[in-house]
C-alpha cells in the first residue's frame, strides 16, 4: 500500500488513480523525476564547491582573528565559560565583564600607540632672519619613538628630542618639519619654518660674481653650440653644391622624382632590377627595339640595345620599370 499524494488515503501500489479522491496519480509520478534531477544537481554543485567555501571561511575568520585578536580572544573565553563550564551564573557574568574591560582597554591602547604625533619646534621660530650660513633645529616629539624628516632629510630622535643644522644657500630658505608615527605612516603632523638669510656684502659680491660666471658659461656654450651649427650647415651646404655640379647632381635636378642613390647608379653606368627605362635611356639613348606582346595577362614589353651587353630589358607588367635582362 501507498499513500495518495494529493489526499493521503492509503491505496495500493499499483494503482494510477485514486479511488478516495479521484486524482490521477500520472502526473505526479511524472513531476516527480524532474523535481528529484533539479535537487541532485543543486545537490552536487553545492557539494563540489562546499568544501572550498568551508576552507575558504575558516581561512578569512583565522585572519580576521588575528587582526583583531584583542576582541577575538575575550569572545572565545566567554562563549567558551559559557558553553562549556558549570560555572555560576555570577561567576559567568563576571568574568564577561572582565573581557570586555580587557577589549575596551586594548582598542584605547592602541589607538593610543598610533595616534598623531605631537611635533614641538624649540627653535627657529618661524620667520626668522639671521646673517649665519647655517641654522640650528631643536625640538621634541611624541611618542617619542615617532620619525622626524625636514625637507625629507630623517633626523635622529633621542628620548623624543632631535637636533638637526640645516643649510641656508637661500635668501629665503623654507623648511618643512614632518613627525610620522613609527607604527603608523598615515598619522603624520607637519609644520613649515621659514627662514630669511642676510647676506654680508662679501657674499652679495660673491654671490653675483658666481651668477656673472655662470651666465658668461651658459652663453658661452650657446655662441659654441650656434658656431658648431653654423659651420655644420654651411658644410652641408657646400657638399650639396659640390654635389650638384656632378653628373649624379645633374641627374637628380632633371629628375627629381629619382633618389640620389639612383642618381649615383646611373652616372656610374651601373644596371639594376627596379631601374626605369628612362634610366636606361639616361646612357644608352632609345632602344634599338621595343617589342610589346600580349598573351592574356596584361602588356609585356621587351627593350634591346644591340650595342650593349646585356642587351635586352623586360617589363612584365607594362609599368616602365625593368623585372628582368639578358
Amino acid at each position: 500500500m501507498k499513500k495518495c499524494p494529493f489526499c493521503a488515503e492509503e491505496i495500493k501500489e499499483e494503482a494510477i488513480k485514486c479511488r478516495h479522491c479521484g486524482s490521477s496519480l500520472h502526473s505526479a509520478n511524472t513531476n516527480k523525476p524532474a523535481n528529484k534531477s533539479n535537487e541532485t544537481k543543486q545537490t552536487s554543485v553545492l557539494g563540489v564547491w562546499m568544501p572550498f567555501l568551508k576552507v575558504a571561511g575558516i581561512i578569512l575568520g583565522i585572519i580576521i582573528a588575528i587582526a583583531i585578536w584583542y576582541i577575538s580572544i575575550p569572545a572565545v573565553v566567554i562563549w567558551y565559560v559559557w558553553q562549556k563550564t558549570k560555572l555560576d551564573k555570577k561567576y559567568k557574568i563576571g568574568i564577561t565583564i572582565i573581557g570586555v574591560i580587557f577589549s575596551i582597554a586594548m582598542i584605547g591602547y592602541l589607538q593610543y600607540l598610533n595616534r598623531t604625533p605631537v611635533l614641538a619646534i624649540t627653535s627657529p621660530e618661524n620667520n626668522s632672519s639671521i646673517q649665519g650660513q647655517t641654522i640650528k633645529f631643536t625640538g621634541s616629539v611624541d611618542p617619542a619613538d615617532s620619525t622626524v624628516k625636514i625637507n625629507q632629510t630623517k633626523i635622529q630622535v633621542v628620548n623624543g628630542s632631535f637636533e638637526y643644522t640645516a643649510q641656508l644657500p637661500e635668501e629665503k630658505n623654507d623648511f618643512i618639519v614632518i613627525a610620522s608615527n613609527s607604527r603608523s605612516e598615515s598619522s603624520a603632523t607637519s609644520q613649515k619654518i621659514t627662514i630669511n638669510r642676510t647676506f654680508t656684502p662679501e657674499e652679495i659680491a660673491a654671490k653675483e660674481k658666481a651668477k656673472a660666471e655662470a651666465e658668461a658659461k651658459i652663453k658661452a656654450e650657446q655662441e659654441a653650440a650656434e658656431k658648431a651649427k653654423a659651420e655644420a650647415d654651411a658644410k652641408l651646404k657646400a657638399e650639396q653644391e659640390a654635389w650638384e655640379k656632378t653628373k649624379a647632381g645633374q641627374l637628380c635636378k632633371k629628375h627629381p622624382e629619382w633618389l640620389k642613390s639612383e642618381c649615383e647608379d646611373v652616372a656610374n653606368n651601373r644596371i639594376w632590377i627596379g631601374m626605369t627605362l628612362d634610366m636606361l635611356k639616361v646612357n644608352r639613348g632609345l632602344p634599338d627595339s621595343a617589342n610589346p606582346s600580349n598573351y592574356g595577362s596584361g602588356t609585356q614589353w621587351q627593350w634591346c640595345w644591340f650595342n650593349y651587353t646585356p642587351s635586352c630589358f623586360y617589363d612584365n607588367n607594362n609599368d616602365g620599370v625593368i623585372d628582368s635582362y639578358n
